[in-house]
């Protein structure tokens, strides 16, 4: 008799999440670092330089072209390209105008807060009272974040 492989203790997407989470906070106080040396349009024109190491792998990799409607998944990344930028470049505004990293970076790591706004307007996406909660208390850190 076979038995099935075990599972792993922990979700590989939480695994990515949680990598990310630490990432992000690095890339936060990184950005702090060169705004204070570099100004923000310099280092917005910098910051594709250091995503170079990662096209390599890309590039190589069998899922590159995966996917069914190729053409407009290209347009839906440009359009993505296009809105980090402009958000990374008020990033770094706002911490070269005086903004505090520990106070910028967690204020605009609420940012998923319109995506949830927006997946539930565009993509029929519901939300519970839970997760109604939990938007509820995330508007209230901004309030105290921005005091």
């Amino acid at each position: 008799m076979k038995t099935a492989p075990p599972r792993p203790w922990i979700p590989a997407w939480l695994m990515y999440s949680i990598l990310t989470v630490f990432l992000w906070g690095a890339w936060g106080i990184q950005s702090k670092a060169a705004v204070d040396r570099v100004s923000p349009w310099t280092n917005q024109a910098l910051f594709p330089l250091g995503l170079l190491p990662a096209v390599f792998p890309i590039l190589a990799s069998r899922n590159l072209k995966r996917g069914t409607k190729p053409g407009r998944g290209a347009a839906y990344g440009f359009i993505t390209g296009l809105l980090g930028g402009a958000g990374n470049i008020a990033f770094f505004l706002s911490l070269d105008m005086g903004g505090i990293a520990s106070v910028v970076v967690p204020l605009t790591c609420m940012a998923p807060l319109v995506t949830v706004v927006l997946a539930t307007v565009f993509l029929g996406e519901t939300l519970t009272r839970a997760q109604w909660a939990g938007i509820a208390v995330a508007l209230a850190a901004i309030v105290l974040l921005s005091v």
